[in-house]
């Protein structure tokens, strides 16, 4: 078979063979909420970006699937996008509309705030954090 062959080209003690494959996420769009009588919903509009699949091919015959191991990279620039175009986004929303606990603030409540990241050591996963998180809130009279 094709995989026996391909195997057969590499070393004994090579196991498997890295593939990356590019790729694009078109743009998306999410309803945050539902759409009310009057106002359309809040929604988020994320940009298109593109991703590196990573790909680990099982070159062993008989030791288990094809696929050893499949991993998504994105770069830290799309990423900086992305997150910015959400931001901008989320502190023009009148939260009022995502929390009726707010419903008796007579002005929109926006929240101004900064977001971070952080990389584990390895690299494998972030965390995403705010800071600063500022609200206005207008009490009826």
């Amino acid at each position: 078979s094709l995989h026996r062959f391909v195997a057969s080209l590499f070393a004994d003690e090579q196991a498997s063979a890295p593939f990356a494959v590019r790729g694009c996420v078109p743009e998306m769009v999410f309803n945050v909420t539902e759409q009310e009588e009057g106002c359309p919903p809040l929604q988020l509009k994320l940009p298109a970006f593109e991703i590196c699949v990573l790909l680990e091919v099982n070159l062993r015959p008989g030791s288990g699937g094809l696929l050893a191991r499949a991993q998504v990279a994105i770069t830290d620039e799309h990423m900086r996008n992305i997150v910015a175009k959400a931001h901008s986004q989320i502190t023009q929303w009148d939260l009022r509309r995502l929390d009726p606990r707010l419903a008796g603030f007579t002005q929109p409540v926006c929240a101004q705030f900064d977001i971070g990241s952080h990389w584990s050591a390895d690299r494998d996963h972030g965390l995403f954090f705010l800071s600063n998180l500022n609200l206005t809130l207008q009490l009826p009279q």
